[in-house]
């Protein structure tokens, strides 16, 4: 079972998600790598296992992969 992390304020998530929004030329590859670095490597919400797996399971759905998956991760 992994650790408890603490919640994550909305104003924070707004934050970060407001700022890929407009610095993430490229589309969803770039704001896929985007919520990467900022979920995985710079704060530490997920482990890199989780979202691996949030990305399989939204490359599953029809639409944009990275709206789906900024949805999850915040989910």
């Amino acid at each position: 079972m992994p650790p408890e992390r603490p919640p994550v304020g909305l104003g924070t998530v707004l934050r970060e998600w407001g700022r890929i929004g407009c610095v993430g030329f490229g589309g969803p590859p770039a704001h896929i790598a985007l919520l990467r670095k900022l979920c995985v490597e710079d704060r530490g919400w997920l482990q890199a296992q989780e979202f691996e797996a949030a990305i399989a399971a939204c490359n599953l759905l029809p639409g944009p992969a990275s709206t789906q998956l900024a949805s999850t991760i915040h989910a």
